[in-house]
């Protein structure tokens, strides 16, 4: 059965991009305005300190958790790299761990965790979303109070474009 955008059932809540339409509206995008939306598959992964040398899977965690139990809106995501705009939304997150091949030097294998999220983000400028989609390395590092973590958020995997006004 097809869904009505007029249906009442879910209050007019149809995804990801209508919640961040209605977020939008409520930081200020104007009406009639135009932005873009991604959405896709996103890896970070936590550390203890800012030298990164030492992954902090209990953040990671309680990230993915938090993530899991109540979602993430993030204004101005990232706006040290990208500048103010940038609406996310991270709606699922699974703590991955990762196991390498093994050492020459002491046949042992290595294992990474990371976080796999899935995210939508928007935006009133599309250079923004085109620099977040094909930016092909890691960004800086960045410290999350909340988990006490320091994230190294590798390039987003932007699945799905879309222009809305």
């Amino acid at each position: 059965m097809e869904e009505s955008k007029n249906d009442q059932s879910n209050d007019g809540y149809n995804g990801n991009t209508d919640f961040l339409t209605i977020i939008g509206k409520s930081i200020g995008f104007e009406p009639n305005q135009s932005y873009y939306t991604v959405q896709g598959l996103h890896y970070a992964q936590g550390f203890k300190t800012e030298r990164a040398n030492e992954i902090y899977a209990d953040g990671m965690q309680q990230d993915c958790d938090n993530i899991n139990m109540n979602r993430k809106l993030a204004t101005n995501f990232r706006s040290d790299i990208f500048g103010d705009g940038i609406i996310g939304f991270f709606d699922s997150c699974v703590l991955e761990e990762v196991t390498g091949a093994k050492t020459s030097m002491i046949n042992a294998t290595a294992t990474t965790n990371k976080n796999l999220y899935t995210f939508t983000l928007t935006s009133a400028n599309k250079s923004q979303i085109d620099l977040l989609c094909s930016e092909e390395n890691p960004l800086p590092i960045v410290y999350d109070d909340q988990h006490d973590t320091y994230w190294i958020d590798e390039p987003f995997n932007c699945t799905t474009t879309s222009l809305r006004k």
